[in-house]
């Protein structure tokens, strides 16, 4: 039983793996999600999702529940499922196809709750998330930065 447990460990990236905060990609990545929410801000001043009261739960659910929930569901199960099944050999521009797929049932899902502009948005840090579940084994790399894109999306936009 405790194989099988450690086993379902990996394969869903929930143990933790020292040091990826140290990746320089990874630091790299985070200034780079950064200036890109900068950039939105400035070139698409009216280009808000919707009006969002500021408070506690919308900072708790954009950036500690949604990253957790999303990031297990998608490269967690999802990505680690596809990973599996392809054995990591399939690539594409130097991504795996699992995190191909699984950016763009990513993408998908923020159609159903967003204006098309935003869902679309949301490919490009999907594969950098992919990218870190893949480099790093786990998905610690994926919920962090996850947390950190929407925290800087929340405070750039003014919401908090």
């Amino acid at each position: 039983m405790a194989t099988f447990v450690r086993d379902l460990q990996v394969e869903l990236g929930l143990l933790p793996r020292s040091g990826f905060y140290r990746d320089r990609l990874f630091l790299a990545a985070i200034i780079a999600g950064f200036v890109v929410t900068i950039a939105f801000r400035l070139f698409l001043p009216g280009a808000a999702i919707h009006q969002i009261p500021a408070g506690f739960l919308i900072f708790f659910n954009w950036v500690i529940w949604s990253p957790i929930l999303e990031e297990l569901l998608f490269r967690g199960v999802i990505q680690g499922q596809l990973s599996r099944l392809w054995n990591r050999s399939c690539t594409l521009l130097g991504l795996s196809c699992a995190n191909w797929v699984t950016s763009a049932l990513f993408t998908g899902l923020h159609f159903v709750h967003h204006p098309p502009l935003w869902a679309a948005a949301v490919f490009l840090p999907s594969l950098v998330f992919g990218y870190f579940r893949d480099r790093h084994g786990s998905i610690l790399p994926s919920i962090t930065m996850h947390a950190i894109y929407n925290a800087q999306f929340l405070l750039v936009l003014g919401w908090l």
